[in-house]
Order: C-alpha cells, then sequence, then structure tokens
C-alpha cells in the first residue's frame, strides 16, 4: 500500500478503505491499529473517560448547558467534576475500609 502522508514515509499508511470480496468494505486501519503496544492504553484511557462524561450527563445533570458564557459553563463544568471525584473518592475509601 502505497503511503499518502505529506512526507511519503513508510511508516504511514493512507486512511481508506479496501473492497474485499466477501465482505463489502475492510477498513485498513482497523487491520493494523490493534498491533501497537499504545492502542490499548488509548483504550483503557477514552472508556475512563466516557465513564466520567456519561455520569456528568445523567448524574450531574450536565447534558442540557443552562448558563450563557464561557465562565458561568467553566464553573459548572467545575462543580460537576468536583461533585465526582467526591462520590469516587467516597468509593475509594469504602472498598480500602
Amino acid at each position: 500500500m502505497k503511503s499518502a502522508c505529506w512526507h511519503n514515509c513508510a511508516s504511514c499508511a493512507s486512511h481508506r478503505t479496501f473492497r474485499n470480496r466477501k465482505t463489502k468494505r475492510v477498513a485498513v486501519t482497523w487491520t493494523r491499529t490493534p498491533r501497537h503496544p499504545g492502542y490499548q492504553i488509548n483504550i483503557t484511557k477514552r472508556k475512563w473517560i466516557e465513564h466520567i462524561f456519561g455520569w456528568l450527563k445523567t448524574i450531574a445533570l450536565a447534558r442540557k448547558v443552562r448558563h450563557r458564557g464561557r465562565a458561568l459553563v467553566e464553573w459548572m463544568f467545575v462543580l460537576a467534576v468536583s461533585g465526582y471525584h467526591l462520590v469516587r473518592l467516597a468509593r475509594l475509601a469504602a472498598e480500602r475500609a
């Protein structure tokens, strides 16, 4: 497969899909990405971050912005994340005891 980066190096591959005879399409990146050692680290960190944002949307009512202005929205986000950390610390303390 020919490189598609601007500097034409061999380590960069194109982000195209190719047609397979048995299946409709196969992503080229999916066949090579999981082999990299950093991929598993990325997946675990992404899962952790998605868990936090899921908690913020369901429990902390951060799904819909209720204020105007960056300062107020940032303050509400910090408040909600602080609440998540308090819940997390209480859960860790209960596991430790």
